[in-house]
């Protein structure tokens, strides 16, 4: 929804984030603090703004619209709606990958970039080309559903199956 703002430009969402709390606005609330366009174009009634906190760090937001037949929104049901989220979101960053999911060689040419070396420095030391070196490396990016190998070496290294 926000992908084109910077949150410290909208108030309630930059304070719910930076205090790793939910707020709960009101109409009248979010026409004064959300901008304009928002409000029309989601139609907004109330805004619950809700960070995903993980490890004490907010890691992102939920915006939800939570009015239910003009019954009040309570702290209570806040807090319940949070403790969900977090939750939902602790269940699937702490599924960790299994080790076997892994080859030998995957395994190793992750534990060589946690080390520094790069696939000239790799691609010797384990008798390979570096056209194959980057396709393990490839192989373990897809395999731990990571976007990056720097990623792929940081999930390794949390999960214990380098050093």
């Amino acid at each position: 929804m926000l992908e084109e703002e910077n949150i410290h430009d909208i108030y309630p969402i930059h304070q719910a984030v930076i205090h790793n709390k939910p707020i709960y606005l009101t109409i009248q609330h979010a026409k004064s603090s959300i901008p304009a366009k928002y409000v029309k174009r989601f139609s907004i009634s109330s805004l619950a703004i809700i960070p995903i906190i993980v490890n004490d760090m907010a890691i992102g937001l939920v915006l939800v619209d939570p009015i239910h037949a003009n019954e009040p929104v309570t702290k209570n049901d806040l807090m319940k709606l949070s403790h969900y989220l977090k939750l939902a979101v602790g269940s699937t960053l702490d599924s960790a990958p299994p080790t076997y999911l892994l080859s030998k060689r995957e395994l190793e040419v992750l534990q060589y970039l946690a080390n520094g070396l790069g696939l000239k420095q790799m691609a010797p030391k384990m008798s390979v080309s570096e056209f194959t070196v980057r396709d393990h490396i490839s192989s373990a990016i897809r395999k731990l559903g990571v976007n990056h190998r720097t990623e792929a070496v940081a999930v390794a290294i949390r999960h214990k199956m380098i050093i």
